[in-house]
């Protein structure tokens, strides 16, 4: 920004062009578009020359491009958001003078390609640190070009590019950076080594699980630090998926294998035991067996089941009310879902009951005499958790155990 007070300076020349205005010096032809930008750089009106270009969807490039070179050189007023709008990139200050939203500007720009180069996009939304001297505004620039950082995050096309900006874990457990972090001095975040994680991760993660991104908010978690919430939130993604048909489909895939390399680097690292990575092994066993069924291969579903350890095996009333006593220990998602647990695990003995059922030699009778004891054991489970369950599934249940008993 110039010196604009001295008398017979810029500022006079300028109030005496701003009075002649646009068409004095563009006017319909067609060769002087652009003209009236010039005029407004050479009088040092910076933010109306930058504004002027941006009006022509032509010039709307060089208008960028502009705004950059004049922020770099510290002669770009911004405003503060307070004074800022939405819509127009121009406006005037509480002093009457003009100041350029900056911000807005660079975010318009790179919405055109930002899931496609989000590394580029990046490049110029670091630009937008630029303005940061200009005192507290020069703070809420910051804060906003942090703000369009987890936008780019958040945009970015999944796989290899999203990696490439925020980092990850090799196979081997070990830590590699991304593009963001390597570049943190452009974003004012080298400060403090917590800063990344603050202001990128944490938030951005927060706001994939608002959105319902599960996958993204807890690889950005994890590479937060935040081990706990990483568990918690994917023990409440997976309670969310297990009633959904054959695991959750492609989406309910990937929940579970990201689920199954968490707790494969927990149980390394030893982080985050606790009950919500007790009932993230759980439902993962619980989505296999789901999932083992679905595909026609019931005793394999049964033994995940059973590995669970939620459910009794043996018809004994007193291992039955140790289970049903147990369930005051386990996560909330457990216990919630238990009313489509209990109809699974009976489907899953109905069904091994049926193809037993045509073989009439004694190893069969046996196998089917035990799967009827799990059903009645069940059933009995059912009847003693202190838990409200719909009717519909203690009749189902019950409804179960006579068609495996006939």
């Amino acid at each position: 920004m110039l010196d604009e007070e001295e008398n017979g300076g810029l500022r006079s020349l300028s109030e005496v062009l701003l009075g002649y205005g646009e068409r004095h010096f563009e006017g319909a032809t067609k060769g002087k578009k652009g003209m009236w930008a010039r005029v407004l750089l050479i009088c040092g009106q910076f933010e109306r020359a930058v504004a002027a270009l941006y009006e022509n969807p032509d010039l709307q490039v060089d208008a960028v491009h502009f705004a950059i070179a004049l922020a770099y050189y510290g002669l770009l007023r911004v405003p503060s958001k307070a004074e800022s709008s939405d819509v127009d990139i121009l406006s005037t200050t509480s002093s009457g003078q003009p100041a350029l939203n900056f911000a807005l500007l660079i975010s318009r720009y790179i919405r055109q390609f930002i899931r496609i180069e989000p590394q580029v996009a990046l490049q110029y939304v670091y630009c937008i640190c630029l303005s940061s001297d200009q005192g507290p505004i020069g703070k809420e620039q910051v804060e906003i070009a942090w703000e369009l950082t987890r936008r780019v995050i958040l945009m970015a096309e999944a796989g290899g590019g999203w990696v490439d900006l925020v980092g990850g874990y090799r196979a081997d457990g070990s830590r590699f950076t991304g593009v963001i972090e390597r570049d943190l001095k452009l974003l004012k975040l080298d400060s403090s080594p917590d800063d990344f994680a603050e202001h990128i991760l944490k938030r951005a993660a927060r706001q994939s699980e608002r959105e319902k991104r599960i996958n993204e908010a807890i690889r950005l978690y994890h590479l937060a630090g935040e081990h706990e919430t990483v568990v918690e939130c994917l023990a409440r993604a997976l309670g969310d998926q297990i009633s959904v048909p054959v695991g959750g489909g492609d989406d309910g895939e990937e929940l579970a294998n990201t689920a199954k390399e968490v707790l494969s680097h927990y149980e390394r690292t030893n982080r985050a035991s606790g009950k919500a990575r007790d009932a993230v092994v759980k439902l993962v066993r619980i989505r296999d067996a789901r999932v083992a069924k679905e595909h026609g291969i019931p005793d394999k579903a049964l033994e995940l089941m059973e590995t669970t350890g939620i459910f009794p095996t043996e018809n004994d009333n007193s291992l039955i009310n140790k289970k049903a006593q147990q369930l005051r220990d386990y996560d909330e998602v457990i216990v919630r879902n238990l009313q489509i647990f209990l109809p699974l695990q009976m489907d899953i003995l109905v069904e091994l009951r049926n193809r037993r059922r045509a073989s009439m030699d004694a190893t069969a009778q046996h196998a089917i005499k035990n799967l009827v004891d799990k059903a009645l054991a069940l059933q009995k489970f059912a009847t003693n958790i202190k838990y409200s369950m719909s009717p519909d599934v203690h009749t189902y249940l019950s409804r179960s155990v006579v068609d495996l008993m006939n």
